[in-house]
């Protein structure tokens, strides 16, 4: 063999590596699953934007618990962790049920979680709210 015929194995060898390489990335992306919120690292329980069904418009944190107390404004919600965060809503934050709901469906007691943007004090402001039936909370990373 002669140095020129393995210099052309060589390159040809590259040339079908890269093409390899390549077209193996082109069919990944092709066949990806979309990426599903997880549930790692919640802390008190804020895992980011989105619900079972899709993103809600304007949301930041969700929160999961259960409410303590409520007025016209705002809600005091237990978190699995022992601690509590303050969400506020107004008419225009969408409140979920089985069936649409209203403000007048968050009564003490009831699990819910929100979705909504975290202020600076560390409250929400919530874009919605969900009534979410009795469940057990995951536990506390």
């Amino acid at each position: 063999m002669n140095l020129t015929t393995i210099s052309l194995g060589a390159v040809t060898a590259l040339i079908l590596c890269a093409g390899s390489f390549y077209g193996g990335t082109l069919y990944s992306k092709s066949t990806a699953v979309p990426a599903v919120p997880s549930f790692e690292a919640m802390g008190d329980r804020q895992i980011g934007s989105g619900f079972a069904n899709g993103a809600r418009p304007n949301s930041g944190t969700m929160t999961i618990g259960t409410i303590l107390s409520i007025d016209e404004e705002s809600a005091t919600i237990s978190l699995p962790d022992g601690g509590s965060k303050i969400i506020f809503f107004s008419d225009e934050t969408e409140v979920l049920t089985t069936k649409n709901g209203s403000v007048a469906d968050l009564t003490v007691g009831t699990t819910v979680s929100t979705s909504g943007t975290t202020n600076d004090d560390g409250s929400v402001s919530a874009a919605s709210i969900q009534v979410r039936p009795e469940m057990q909370l995951p536990p506390t990373l």
